[in-house]
């Protein structure tokens, strides 16, 4: 009963795995380019806009934000990754 559980737990991580191996430069794109450009607006604000506190905040935050995911995305992967597989991450 074990090893069917076992085998079991093993196959449905190895299919999310690959899911998000084959998902992930679609993910890295956007979320990629989403962070860029918001920590680029943000310092665009800080230059050229410093009376407008609200735009500087959202546009850091969202910065952050999608910064954060795209490397959560990457341990996620990591974490999923079999045993004997070996990952380079490369941006």
């Amino acid at each position: 009963m074990k090893t069917i559980l076992r085998l079991s737990f093993n196959l449905v991580r190895f299919v999310l795995f690959s899911l998000l191996v084959f998902m992930r430069p679609v993910v890295g794109l956007v979320l990629g380019l989403a962070s860029g450009l918001c920590l680029f607006a943000f310092l665009f604000c800080v230059l050229f806009a410093r009376q407008q506190h609200t735009p500087i905040w959202a546009f850091l935050g969202t910065g952050i934000v999608s910064t954060m995911l795209l490397w959560f995305y990457d341990v996620l992967l990591l974490s999923l990754a079999p045993d004997d597989h070996l990952m380079v991450l490369e941006r």
